[in-house]
C-alpha cells in the first residue's frame, strides 16, 4: 500500500511525502465511513451521518493526486533540463 511508488523527486520529496500521507489517511477515512455506513443501524446512528462525510476522503484523494502530478511534472522537467544542459556543455 505505497501510493505513488513510481514517482521519485529530488527537490519536492516533502510534497510527495505529504501526498502519500494524505492518500493513506483518505483511504483510512473511506474505510471508516464504509464501516460506519454498514454498522450504523446497529449502533443507533442514521446512515446519512456517515454518508455526509464521503466528500472528505474524495477531496483527499483528489488533492494527493494533484500534488503527485505536480511532483512528477517537476521531476520530468528537471531531468529534461539537466539532459539539455549536459548536451550543450559536451557537444561531442
Amino acid at each position: 500500500m505505497d501510493p505513488f511508488r513510481n514517482i521519485q523527486s529530488k527537490h519536492l520529496s516533502i510534497v510527495l511525502s505529504f501526498a502519500r500521507i494524505l492518500c493513506f489517511f483518505s483511504m483510512l477515512a473511506f474505510i471508516v465511513i464504509l464501516l460506519g455506513t454498514i454498522f450504523s443501524p446497529f449502533i443507533g446512528y442514521p446512515v446519512l451521518y456517515f454518508i455526509w462525510f464521503i466528500g472528505v476522503p474524495i477531496s483527499g484523494f483528489i488533492l494527493s493526486a494533484l500534488l503527485a502530478a505536480l511532483v512528477a511534472f517537476e521531476e520530468g522537467f528537471r531531468q529534461r533540463t539537466e539532459r539539455i544542459l549536459t548536451e550543450k556543455q559536451d557537444p561531442a
